[in-house]
């Protein structure tokens, strides 16, 4: 499965694309950033661990059914 996320500061990554979304990818807008703050941005991204919280586990569940079967689960 590849889960991306739009990641422009320690905060998306932290809050959002790995602890909440378990991202495996990182977009980085370039025209934002520069090139010490896109490796950085990454070195972070990569060392954030997945948060393994059982309700964000669930959701990711239920958008890979969903991805799958076109089934809603709720």
């Amino acid at each position: 499965e590849i889960r991306l996320s739009l990641v422009g500061s320690e905060m998306c990554i932290r809050d959002r694309a790995r602890d909440h979304n378990d991202a495996n990818v990182a977009a980085v807008g370039a025209r934002q950033h520069s090139q010490p703050e896109v490796l950085e941005l990454v070195k972070i991204f990569i060392d954030r661990p997945f948060s393994n919280d059982e309700r964000h586990v669930r959701r990711i569940g239920k958008i890979s059914k969903f991805e799958q079967t076109g089934e809603v689960v709720y």
